[in-house]
C-alpha cells in the first residue's frame, strides 16, 4: 500500500491517527507501531544526459535534499519537502563526459536557513554554489551563484559539510590519491593537503557541533579514522584486512555518537563491518563490530551506503546498494538494502 491509500488527517505523521490496515478496523497507530511506509516519485529521466549517483542529506527540518551531474554537463539540485513540494533546478553547466564512470559528482549541504550548497567538479577545477531566493534583491525567481574556487586539480572524489558556524569546509581527493581540506573562511575559499595517500577512492566527512572534523578513509591494508580538532590533526587505524574494499561510511547519530562502516571483498561475497563509538569524551570507536552484514549476492560488490534515520525512531538506519547484482531473474539490473537500527 501507498500512503495515498490511508485517510490519514497530516502528512506522514501518522502516530495516534487511525487507519485500516490488514484485518483491522480503525485501528490507533501508536507512537512505536512498526508499518514501514514507502513511496516513490519520478524525478528525472536519460533525454538530458544519463545521471550520476546524487548526493543525498535530510535536513533538520526532515527536508531530502539532493544533487548530481549528468554526461550532457547539467548539474541538478532537488528538494522534497513534509509538505510534498519538491523543486528541481538547474545549478550550472559544466564540461560534458559522455563516460558517466569517470565524472565527478557533486556534494550537498544544507544550512539551518534552508539554503543548500553545493561543490563540484568542471573539469579539473572545482566549483562552489549557493542558492539565492527570490527577494527584492533578485526579483527574477530563485538563482544560483556560482564560481570556480580552485583550478587544475583534478579532483576524483569531493566531500562537504559545514561547521557550527554555518560554514562550508570540504575535502577532496585529486587523482593521485591526495586526500586535500578546502573550506571557505567567510571571505574567501583557503585548502590544504591533510594526506599525501594514496587513499582511497571513497572517503567520508563529518563535523560534530564543537567543530571537530572527522574523516575515514582507507590507506593501505588500514581503514583510518582521522580528526581535526583546534588544528590538531590525529590519526588511529580503525580496521585493518588484505581484503579491504574501496567503500567506507561515517555518521553521527543525535546523540554525537559517531559509526562507521568499512568493507571488505572476499570469495566474491562483499562484506560490511559496522562500529560505533565508545561512550566516552574521545569518540573512540569499539573494536568490536557492532554488527556484520553480508552481501546478498556472489559477484556483487557493495557501494554507495547511506546513513539516516529513516523511520524516525531516533536510532541511524542504512542502506547499501549492490548495483552489479543480478536479481528478479534480470541481469546487473542491481539491488537496494535497507537496515534499520536500534539500541
Amino acid at each position: 500500500e501507498v500512503m495515498e491509500d490511508f485517510d490519514i488527517d497530516f502528512g506522514y505523521e501518522m502516530a495516534g491517527q487511525y487507519i485500516d490496515y490488514d484485518n483491522l478496523t480503525q485501528a490507533k497507530l501508536r507512537n512505536d507501531f512498526d508499518i514501514s511506509t514507502y513511496y516513490e516519485r519520478h524525478i528525472t529521466d536519460l533525454s538530458d544526459g544519463i545521471p550520476t549517483s546524487p548526493d543525498v542529506t535530510i535536513s533538520n527540518e526532515h527536508e531530502i535534499g539532493a544533487c548530481w551531474l549528468d554526461t550532457n554537463g547539467h548539474v541538478y539540485s532537488y528538494s522534497l519537502d513534509l509538505n510534498n513540494n519538491s523543486r528541481l533546478l538547474e545549478v550550472d553547466t559544466v564540461f560534458a563526459n559522455p563516460d558517466i564512470n569517470t565524472i565527478t559528482g557533486c556534494s550537498l549541504a544544507v544550512k539551518n536557513s534552508g539554503r543548500q550548497t553545493l561543490l563540484y567538479a568542471n573539469g579539473s577545477d572545482i566549483k562552489a554554489a549557493q542558492i539565492a531566493y527570490q527577494s527584492p534583491i533578485y526579483p527574477n525567481g530563485d538563482d544560483w551563484h556560482t564560481r570556480t574556487i580552485l583550478e587544475d586539480v583534478n579532483a576524483t572524489n569531493i566531500e562537504l559539510s559545514l561547521t557550527p558556524n554555518q560554514l562550508e569546509w570540504g575535502a577532496f581527493r585529486d587523482d593521485m590519491g591526495r586526500l586535500h581540506s578546502i573550506n571557505y573562511t567567510g571571505a574567501y575559499w583557503e585548502t590544504s593537503i591533510i594526506h599525501q595517500g594514496p587513499i582511497s577512492e571513497d572517503f567520508e566527512l563529518e563535523i560534530d557541533s564543537h567543530g571537530k572534523i572527522t574523516l575515514l578513509y582507507n590507506f593501505g591494508n588500514s581503514t583510518i579514522l582521522h580528526t581535526i580538532e583546534n588544528g590538531q590533526h590525529t590519526t588511529e587505524s580503525v580496521h585493518q584486512s588484505d581484503n579491504l574494499h574501496d567503500d567506507v561510511g561515517l555518521t553521527m547519530d543525535g546523540f554525537g555518537m559517531l559509526q562507521m562502516f568499512s568493507t571488505t571483498l572476499e570469495n566474491n561475497i562483499s562484506k560490511i563491518k559496522v562500529q560505533r563509538s565508545l561512550l566516552n569524551q574521545k569518540n573512540q570507536f569499539d573494536s568490536i563490530a557492532m554488527a556484520t552484514f553480508e552481501g546478498q549476492v556472489e559477484n556483487a560488490t557493495i557501494e554507495h551506503i547511506f546513513f539516516a534515520d529513516f523511520n524516525d525512531d531516533g536510532f541511524d538506519d542504512f542502506v547499501y546498494s549492490e548495483p552489479n547484482a543480478d536479481s528478479q531473474n534480470h541481469v546487473d539490473n542491481g539491488q537496494v538494502s535497507i537496515h534499520y537500527g536500534s539500541e
